[in-house]
């Protein structure tokens, strides 16, 4: 069982002395929304806001970064296909 206790101790580093209550449960939503859209796009987005112009732009970026190292990596891999069966 959870007991619930409470403990006034004032916040030095805040005016009223408050501290805050909320910020515990604000951190789960944005790693399932990232994961969400990992699993949507197959893009990673790892800085917050998560805006549609910022996965638009994971999303471009991806893009390019496949045309441009994709194909590169295909030719290697078909080189070094093909000079493992030259090899008897």
């Amino acid at each position: 069982m959870i007991d619930t206790v409470i403990v006034e101790t004032p916040n030095p580093g805040h005016p009223y002395g408050v501290r805050g209550v909320g910020e515990t449960p604000i951190v789960p939503p944005l790693g399932a929304v990232g994961n969400a859209i990992a699993a949507a796009t197959g893009v990673r987005v790892t800085h917050a806001p998560m805006s549609p112009p910022r996965v638009l732009a994971a999303l471009s970026a991806a893009k390019e970064e496949i045309s441009e190292g994709g194909l590169k990596k295909q030719v290697k891999s078909a080189a070094s296909k093909s000079s493992r069966k030259a090899k008897p």
